[in-house]
């Protein structure tokens, strides 16, 4: 049997722009920044040949800060981004075909406070970008519009000198818009979005063990529609993953001794992508690394 490569995928960008960044101590801060960019992306596939996507973009952002209290500082702002598409499935009509890239587009606001020796963190916000998929002739094309709106809430750092924590939630609403959604052939609800995402990770560090670090991760998903017509609907489902690290010296070397156990309690659920893949998650399993 001889391998060969699949694709050659070549990317060539090249971005200029201007900046101005001012900072007020006591008061707060702003940025602002414009950036012109011209894309180029070839996709070489041996059965089809080079498929070429080109783009000029004319990109903006304006970021700033106000500090409300020593303790308190109120955020926000306008971003645009620029892109890669993902390329058509193997199952559409032309697989491995190179949409344009995208342009995307987000606004966010929040408030940020100091907290004895914790930083919470409350914001909200929105994002839009176009959502390609396939269509009932399986081209690989853009059926519409994604506008993400959502609240962010995080809570970070150190309770003891001996324990760390980070703490975060992301709830999210998603939505399609676009000739396919009016038409019925598309639901409003995204393919794999999850709306809600909830993370803890604690890093314990004993002084009555020097060298020794122990961890803990809690991660926890909300529902997640798994085809173009909300069904079937993937339930919620709650991970934790239990850690240790030991870090020694050895001849001169530092040698790092880690072991982890994901799934602990061997939870089984699906996940689906955005072009309706499905995988299952991974069953509890027990990693060593020296």
């Amino acid at each position: 049997m001889n391998f060969s490569e699949i694709n050659r995928e070549e990317v060539e960008q090249i971005t200029g722009g201007l900046s101005y960044d001012l900072r007020w101590q006591g008061v707060g801060q702003l940025n602002l920044g414009v950036q012109a960019t011209d894309y180029e992306r070839v996709l070489n596939d041996p059965d089809d040949g080079p498929v070429t996507s080109e783009a000029d973009r004319m990109l903006y952002n304006a970021t700033g800060a106000i500090e409300l209290r020593p303790w308190l500082v109120a955020y926000g702002g306008v971003v645009t981004g620029f892109e890669e598409s993902p390329t058509a499935p193997a199952i559409a009509l032309k697989r491995n075909e190179a949409p344009p890239a995208i342009e995307t587009r987000q606004a966010d606001a929040g408030l940020r406070a100091r907290i004895g020796p914790l930083t919470a963190v409350a914001g909200v916000f929105s994002t839009e970008k176009p959502f390609f998929g396939l269509s009932t002739e399986r081209l690989f094309i853009e059926r519409g519009t994604v506008t993400n709106r959502g609240v962010e809430l995080s809570l970070a750092g150190l309770v003891t000198p001996e324990l760390q924590m980070v703490i975060g939630t992301l709830l999210l609403d998603a939505t399609l818009t676009g000739d396919a959604v009016d038409e019925g052939k598309l639901s409003s609800n995204p393919i794999g979005v999850v709306r809600r995402v909830t993370t803890v990770d604690l890093d314990y560090r004993p002084r009555w063990a020097t060298g020794w670090s122990f961890d803990m991760n809690v991660f926890s998903r909300g529902l997640e529609d798994g085809d173009e017509l909300d069904q079937p609907r993937i339930l919620e489902r709650t991970f934790v993953n239990l850690g240790f690290r030991r870090q020694f010296n050895l001849d001169e070397r530092t040698l790092v001794l880690r072991g982890r156990v994901s799934n602990l309690f061997d939870v089984f659920g699906w996940s689906v992508s955005g072009n309706g893949a499905f995988a299952f998650e991974g069953p509890r399993a027990f990693s060593r690394l020296r």
